[in-house]
């Protein structure tokens, strides 16, 4: 839609009216601010990004073969590989710890600024401009109002961007510790469900020796003195044929990878638990 603000504008100005005006953009002029507002930008842009893939993220259902390279470049994916949800963990974390380092050297020079400030504005007081201040009391004047608010408001954002950082920190922490605790709970039940199917698989495999064996037993009542090698030998087939189905060095084998997985996994999540990563809290406290 073409604009139409100067034609309108001619039109009110024909029946003495004010002219519209469009949004006005306040860039700040204090580089204080500006760097508050860049550092303010990127938080917020990593903790869209965050929740926007968290569902994709704790998915656990494996990511289909083929994927098309249109599809893996859209940002409402669905399906995320291992080694991808590492590479976010370790990013986001990265970019958390920069922005609690620019957040700290911002302080420091406000720290920095207010101090050499104090210093100027003792050494220029002239001894007559300090005996009109010991007679008005403790009445401030102007200047040093004005010094006390803008020290108080950067104060005031500095307090704020390190909240939305713990915020965010807290975010990338969460989704991490509950991705880690699904794949160990995962991995779990499949070690239970193997062991549960190698243990109906034993003893269906042992009922159906047991009925064979009774089989050939009737059958050699019936026949009337069998030959009993011939149902010895029978027998030590059925359980060799069952052995085989049940294939017990893969189950092992693929028993002691599951375990092995799982022992990383809680190694992992013990970590996150106890604070290994990046704690923004501390950091707080101690600036």
């Amino acid at each position: 839609m073409a604009n139409i603000s100067d034609v309108f504008n001619k039109l009110l100005d024909g029946h003495n009216s004010a002219p519209i005006r469009g949004p006005r953009w306040h860039v700040p002029k204090d580089g204080f601010i500006k760097e508050a507002y860049t550092i303010n930008s990127s938080i917020t842009n990593l903790t869209r990004f965050l929740l926007s893939i968290r569902q994709a993220y704790l998915s656990t259902a494996r990511a289909p073969r083929h994927t098309s390279s249109l599809s893996s470049r859209q940002p409402d994916r669905r399906y995320f590989t291992d080694q991808e949800r590492d590479e976010i963990d370790t990013e986001a974390k990265t970019m958390i710890r920069q922005y609690m380092q620019v957040i700290s050297n911002l302080e420091d020079a406000e720290k920095t600024r207010v101090m050499l400030e104090r210093k100027a504005r003792e050494k220029n007081l002239s001894l007559g401009k300090w005996i009109q201040e010991l007679r008005r009391g403790d009445e401030p004047d102007e200047e040093d109002k004005k010094t006390k608010w803008i020290a108080l408001h950067r104060e005031g954002v500095l307090w704020l961007l390190k909240n939305r950082l713990e915020k965010v920190s807290e975010i990338q922490r969460e989704q991490q510790e509950t991705r880690v605790m699904r794949a160990v709970e995962k991995n779990k039940s499949i070690l239970e469900n193997m062991a549960l199917d190698k243990s109906q698989g034993a003893a269906i495999g042992a009922a159906a020796v047991q009925a064979s064996k009774a089989a050939q037993m009737e059958a050699q009542a019936k026949a009337h003195k069998r030959s009993q090698a011939s149902a010895a030998a029978l027998g030590e087939e059925d359980e060799r044929d069952i052995e085989q189905v049940l294939s017990p060095d893969q189950l092992q084998i693929f028993a002691k990878e599951n375990q092995d997985m799982v022992k990383y996994y809680e190694a992992t999540l013990d970590q996150i638990r106890q604070g290994a990563f990046y704690d923004i809290t501390t950091r707080s406290e101690a600036s």
